[in-house]
């Protein structure tokens, strides 16, 4: 296996089989335009857009009940202390977790993983960290 793809050879099915190659199992949708997987304890949601040549990481929480303000609050403490992940609330009040990249010129596999995990990792210390805010 080579360790970079070339941009044209980067794709949801690439993705997936560079995530299962690491030992992380992936599930695409029906259209198969999204795969989910779990990593460090994180369902993690990834897409990719080939006319951005964009992958998309995102993961979904649920928050207590406590007032808009509060939350919002919370996503924004969030968003000023923790880089790489951006946090937002949904129209339903959940706590919105993710993290875009490009795909310029080719993907190295191994940074590819590290920035998955890296991705479970920081969302599940978010929350772990904040859990008074989590359900």
């Amino acid at each position: 296996m080579s360790i970079a793809l070339d941009e044209g050879q980067v794709n949801l099915k690439s993705l997936v089989q560079i995530l299962e190659q690491a030992f992380v199992s992936c599930t695409l949708n029906e259209r198969g335009d999204l795969a989910s997987f779990t990593e460090s304890g994180v369902k993690v949601m990834l897409q990719f857009d080939s006319d951005k040549m964009t992958v998309s990481l995102a993961s979904l929480w649920g928050l207590k009940p406590i007032s808009e303000v509060d939350k919002l609050r919370f996503v924004n403490r969030l968003n000023d202390t923790i880089v790489v992940v951006r946090f937002s609330m949904t129209s339903q009040g959940s706590l919105w977790c993710d993290h875009q990249f490009q795909i310029k010129g080719g993907l190295n596999q191994r940074w590819f993983v590290f920035e998955v995990k890296r991705f479970a990792e920081i969302c599940r210390g978010a929350v772990t960290v904040n859990s008074d805010f989590i359900e």
